[in-house]
């Protein structure tokens, strides 16, 4: 079988939406779509006492509802291969980390059926989003309604080499959806230490706004050529990167960011601006991990 476009499925709404959208991306891409869900498992389980669910009953009840969907997809999108497949893992996010290197791309919703009112983004989504050996799209509940960029697609970049994996994976997905792209960078004066404190910095106006253009045309080098049927604006901002981002996200089709930038620290798998982006972004969100800018 080809490289599928994975979904992680659980029959909630929210899961809905991102086999939605992992649909069109596989019909795009002339891929499989592979419907994917985790089974909980804490080692061997001690047969059941009364009254208690057999294991083996609740793994096959998670298959029949993977088997459901997958029988409404073929109905619906007879022209996609449909696949499932239920993944034994302790935890959700170990189990789709575990087996993310095995696809060309991994579909979530925002929240699971594990998610609260009061909480934006799943544990699960967050920790894959991290970890997973694949570009991850999460679809968030948003409206796709007026913005500064409305009907684009958003790369942030920042000139790190994270910058040119999502600046890849953004122009192949607009040039999938026929979309055009706005390449956004976001820049602002160095910060300073006064009596102990942080202040804003100031600096030449001029050499920033070049230095901008110079991070923009950067992330670009070596990529354009091979994508030249894709309008492409280049913006540089002003500002606070996540303002700026959440902002600019307003109306577009997605946003594209890297998993982490100049900003991170060594241990810290997703940056701050990237976890921002999945918490409050108003598009979906593709997160790009360095070596997905190899990914076919």
């Amino acid at each position: 079988m080809s490289t599928p476009v994975a979904v992680g499925y659980d029959d909630s709404e929210h899961s809905e939406r991102a086999v939605a959208w992992a649909l069109d991306e596989a019909r795009l891409r002339g891929l499989p779509l592979l419907l994917v869900t985790v089974h909980l498992t804490m080692g061997a389980p001690p047969p059941p006492a009364e009254g208690e669910t057999d294991p083996s009953a609740e793994r096959k009840s998670v298959q029949d509802m993977l088997d459901a969907a997958k029988r409404r997809l073929e109905l619906t999108a007879p022209d996609v291969s449909i696949e499932t497949a239920l993944i034994s893992a302790s935890t959700s996010s170990g189990g789709l980390v575990s087996e993310s290197h095995k696809w060309a791309l991994l579909v979530l919703g925002d929240r699971g059926r594990g998610g609260f009112a009061g909480i934006l983004l799943g544990s699960t989504t967050t920790q894959v989003s991290a970890h997973a050996h694949c570009p991850v799209i999460v679809v968030r509940d948003t409206d796709t309604g007026d913005g500064p960029n409305a009907g684009r697609v958003v790369i942030g970049v920042d000139g790190s080499v994270l910058s040119q994996a999502a600046v890849r994976f953004g122009l192949r997905e607009a040039r999938l959806r026929r979309l055009p792209v706005t390449v956004l960078h976001a820049w602002h004066y160095p910060t300073t230490t006064r009596d102990g404190y942080f202040v804003l910095g100031v600096g030449d106006r001029e050499a920033m706004e070049n230095r901008a253009t110079a991070v923009l045309s950067d992330s670009l080098a070596g990529i354009r050529r091979e994508y030249a049927d894709v309008e492409v604006t280049r913006t540089s901002l002003h500002g606070n990167t996540r303002q700026i981002l959440l902002e600019q996200s307003r109306g577009a089709q997605l946003l594209v960011v890297g998993s982490r930038g100049h900003g991170g620290f060594a241990g810290l798998v997703l940056g701050s601006t990237s976890q921002a982006m999945l918490h409050h972004a108003h598009a979906p969100v593709a997160i790009v991990h360095a070596a997905d800018e190899a990914t076919p």
